[in-house]
This record gives C-alpha cells, structure tokens and sequence, in this order.
C-alpha cells in the first residue's frame, strides 16, 4: 500500500493533455521517467494495476501500455508475471542507440560518397551527442548486385534485443528482407532510408533524380543541343510505377520544347557494362544525340571508354553530362558536366526527420528531396 500511495503522491499535479510537440503517450513516458530521474518513484517499486494508474494519469488504456512498452524497452521499468510491473533496479534508463547501416563506412576505397555520408553522420551525432552504431549490409568492393548481400547479423540481434531507439539506413531495406522491415514496423521502431526506392509508406530523404533530370535538360537547351538521350540504371525488382525518372524525362522534355522522338532513354544495369553498351546502342542508331546525359557515376565509366574508342568529340560533338557522387572524381580525359548532391544535406535532413520520429512528433513531409547542383568541366571542386 506505501508504493501505491507513493505513485498517487507523485502524480499529483501531472499535466498532460494535447501537445504540439510530443503525442500523449510521449507525456506519460517522459513523466514516468522524470518521476524516476528525480527518485520519487524509487528502484524496486512497484506501479500501481493498469487500471489504476491509467485513471490517475487520465489517459486511455491504449495510450497508458504504449507508454509502459516503451520504458520496458528503454529498461526503466520490469514487468514481472504475476507480481505486475517495478521500476528497474538501476533507476536509469539504459541508453539506446541509433542505428546507422551504410555501405563503406570510413573507406573512401570502397566509396567516396560513403565515406563522405559516414563522416557527416558522425559530425552530427557528435554535435548532438546522441550514442549511435554503425552496420554494413550491402556489398564488398566488386559486388554489382546489392541483392547478394546480407543484412548484418549484429543489427538483426540488436533490432530483436530492443537495443536500438531508431535506425537511419543508407540506401534501403530491400525487397529480399521483407522480414526484417516487418519485424521493425512491429517493434514500433522509427526508420528512415535514403533511396528514391523506398516503398511509397516509407520515410525518405534522398537526392532528386527528378530536379537531376530537369537541371540537366535545362543545361542542354542553353548549349543550345536539341537531341539529348538519357542513361540510367534500372533496379531489379523495381515496377515501373515506383521509377519516376521516364516520367519526370517526359514532363521535362515537353516544358523545354524537346521532341520525345528525338530524345530516347536507355536503360541496364549499374555497371561500367551496362554504359558501354548503352552507348553504343545510342550511337548505333539512325539519329544520333547531340548530349548524352548518364543518371548514374558508374556507368558512366562505361560511357567514357565508348566515347574514346569511336574518338567522340567531347562536347563539341556530344555534350556529355553524368550524375557524379560528392567526392568521387570521375575519371576522364574528356570533359564532363557533373551532378553532385550534398552528403552533409542528406544526413542532416534524415537525422532530423528520424529525430521527429523517435520523439512521436508529426514529420509534415516524410519525403525529402536533396536537390542536385551542376558542376562544369573548369569549376573548382
């Protein structure tokens, strides 16, 4: 009966009700845990029934056990079969982690952007001095599929252990590990990607291929080029519905005054290939383009070999623009337009919107666009 009185004492007072910043069951969390921090609510006491304690914060039961799993999760507060539910032994919460799955981490070996999105990510935390762990999930240097890799087993013990508060993932999760981002929509636990991939429900920020499109084909008409063509990759397992770069090529061709006819796309896969023989294909045909614009760094490598063999005249014949990663220096002889997007702009925007999220604030757009810039052949980097 003290424990109970205890909790009834401490609640008194307690002001909760509608928030723009953090959803009820936030405030109950918050308020159980400031009630612990502050030791009114003592290691090894015991919490009053559910029914109970809902009426004496006067909140709803759905609202009272979403609060209570999480402070499980954080190791506030044990539940006991039987016996009901004690603040933890250690009165503090243990501290949870953030999730980051990227690629190449620190090795600018493997990808410069990679590495550029690590260190940004550790910039950020440090500033906000969050704890955060970081898992490699998606391919070894020389892998050509992200399909044959698989997710780290340290991130799937974590995610099933409840040791992570958010995970802020660098790509995607694919479609081969449905499980696994069914397993983290069922634990409740905030994710946002970074891939103009992700499915349509998902929380994303990524850079604009759309805006890379668009500010290409404007780059074109001011070269005064009338016969651009487009390279890109196409990802395996993905519907046409979900790529909006042919639509955005059409809608862009159309405000610019460009005939569709004139201006093909060609697609394969993301490889120095899959640009060799996209290009040929291009110059092959009856019309030939004037600019050739590749969505994708590393078939343009491809590109680049074909140009040199057939002794293309860059740009006086063709204009050539590629989507170049912040960072990485396309290697070439010719001169190349480059699009680049900010590393430091996609962490920072992702962060922040997992950061709404792990808070239970409303995120106004769950998806976010990093717009690209275009560097000419002369510009200093």
């Amino acid at each position: 009966m003290f424990f109970m009185l205890t909790i009834k004492k401490s609640l008194d007072g307690c002001d909760l009700g509608p928030s723009p910043a953090l959803p009820l069951w936030r405030q109950v969390e918050e308020h159980l845990k400031g009630l612990v921090r502050s030791e009114q609510l003592t290691a090894g006491q015991k919490l009053p029934a559910h029914e109970e304690l809902s009426q004496q914060l006067g909140v709803g039961h759905v609202t009272l056990q979403r609060a209570l799993a999480s402070l499980v999760k954080q190791g506030v507060i044990v539940r006991q079969p039987r016996r009901g539910t004690f603040v933890a032994e250690k009165a503090h919460a243990r501290q949870l982690c953030i999730g980051v799955v990227t690629r190449a981490m620190f090795d600018p070996a493997v990808s410069a952007f990679d590495a550029l999105v690590a260190r940004a990510i550790a910039s950020y935390y440090g500033q906000t001095g969050d704890d955060y762990r970081f898992y490699q999930c998606l391919p070894a240097p020389g892998a050509t599929d992200d399909a044959d890799a698989d997710l780290d087993p340290r991130l799937i013990e974590d995610v099933e252990l409840g040791r992570l508060r958010g995970l802020l993932v660098i790509g995607r999760i694919r479609e081969e590990h449905a499980d696994f981002r069914s397993q983290i929509e069922a634990q409740h636990l905030p994710i946002v990607e970074t891939s103009i991939f992700a499915p349509d429900t998902a929380y994303a920020v990524s850079p604009d291929y759309m805006q890379l499109i668009t500010l290409a084909l404007h780059h074109v008409v001011e070269q005064k080029r009338h016969r651009p063509a487009l390279i890109f990759n196409r990802e395996k397992g993905i519907a046409d519905a979900i790529d909006r770069r042919p639509r955005a090529w059409r809608q862009a061709l159309a405000s610019l005054g460009l005939r569709e006819a004139d201006s093909p796309m060609v697609t394969d896969e993301p490889t120095a290939e899959g640009g060799y023989a996209c290009v040929n294909r291009l110059l092959d045909a009856a019309v030939q383009p004037d600019a050739i614009i590749c969505a994708d760094d590393v078939m343009c490598r491809g590109v680049i070999m074909a140009f040199l063999e057939r002794n293309i005249d860059v740009p006086a014949k063709v204009l050539l623009i590629s989507h170049a990663n912040e960072g990485r220096e396309l290697w070439s002889p010719l001169p190349i337009v480059r699009l680049e997007a900010s590393a430091e702009a996609m962490v920072r925007a992702a962060s922040e919107m997992l950061a709404q999220r792990i808070d239970g604030r409303r995120v106004a757009k769950p998806r976010q666009w990093i717009p690209f810039r275009l560097v000419l052949p002369n510009d200093k980097q």
